[in-house]
């Protein structure tokens, strides 16, 4: 009889030991699986917070193609479709020319139209045919355009115009 008690309380252990384990095991995949669900949670609001920006990003680059289609609508062959050209160019990228005419003085309104065409991203026959001028003549306003800058041969003309836009 004392060892079937023995054996008896040897069993009744193993078998709450092994209810034990079961109920942590339990426990640690409900704990996973509330893990998990935080974390699908994250990713859905992660993903809908890409989409919300991507949309945004999508509007931007809308508005930024009908404002650039708009200025270049205006013709810049007079003082007058300059100074309206400007003004608008102003609105959609108001520090633009700020910061041309504070970095580097003394240049002409043809380079200033230069650079705000260059930040529009103009090429060559594109500026040609706003300015009424030809490409040859494009290149060489380009280069001087550099010279007033002061940018090593390896630096972009692009891409330090395009920095124009931005406060520093």
């Amino acid at each position: 009889m004392l060892l079937y008690n023995k054996k008896r309380t040897r069993d009744q252990t193993k078998i709450r030991e092994a209810r034990e384990r079961h109920a942590q095991a339990e426990q640690q995949v409900a704990d996973a699986r509330d893990r998990i669900d935080v974390f699908t949670r994250h990713l859905i609001e992660k993903n809908n917070l890409i989409d919300s920006l991507r949309v945004q990003l999508d509007q931007s680059k809308d508005l930024t193609h009908e404002v650039a289609e708009k200025l270049l609508a205006e013709p810049l062959l007079t003082e007058a479709g300059w100074e309206n050209f400007r003004q608008e160019f102003s609105k959609a990228y108001p520090v633009f020319f700020q910061q041309l005419g504070e970095r580097y003085e003394g240049l002409t309104p043809a380079m200033e139209r230069l650079a705000a065409l260059i930040f529009l991203q103009l090429n060559n026959y594109q500026i040609a045919n706003v300015l009424g001028i030809g490409k040859e003549s494009v290149a060489r306003s380009k280069r001087r355009l550099r010279i007033i800058l002061k940018l090593a041969t390896d630096e972009s003309l692009e891409d330090h115009v395009k920095t124009l836009a931005t406060r520093s």
